[in-house]
């Protein structure tokens, strides 16, 4: 006679197996990972001066009354060649988006910089900033800085 807790064994180790997979796609999906995405910003540093090599002069999440622009160097791997990406920068203190921009990411990994300035005579409100990288809707990275009163 067969062993009826055989095919039980069996029909529960598949369970276990389908469960055990689910929840591993579910902890990436979790995570953060999608199957979409995987690209990774990994430096972003703001700055009000860049150098001659396009690097930050000194990177810093705070600036003085009277800053007029903001750059952010930020670095990336795993990127798609032709991905594209959007910055959004928002001014935090008072809930207000600020500029929307796309880029074309053509490199695996690379770096480069973006930038917000004020227009002509006019100087960042003192308060707080965001700045978020997102890729088809989803924010792989946010980088914070804060303007002061005081110069």
């Amino acid at each position: 006679m067969e062993n009826p807790f055989k095919t039980k064994k069996i029909a529960c180790a598949n369970a276990a197996l389908v469960s055990a997979a689910l929840l591993f796609a579910a902890s990436f999906a979790w995570a953060g990972w999608s199957a979409s995405s995987r690209l990774k910003i990994t430096e972003a540093l703001m700055t009000s001066r860049m150098n001659g090599a396009r690097r930050p002069a000194q990177a810093a999440s705070e600036f003085a009354a009277g800053t007029t622009a903001v750059y952010c160097w930020f670095s990336w791997k795993n990127a798609k060649p032709g991905l594209q990406m959007t910055t959004r920068w928002h001014y935090t203190s008072s809930l207000i988006p600020i500029l929307d921009s796309s880029l074309t990411l053509n490199r695996v990994a690379d770096n480069g910089v973006i930038s917000l300035r004020m227009p002509a005579g006019k100087t960042f409100p003192t308060g707080s900033y965001r700045l978020d990288f997102e890729v088809k809707g989803e924010v792989v990275k946010s980088v914070s800085f804060a303007v002061s009163s005081q110069t």
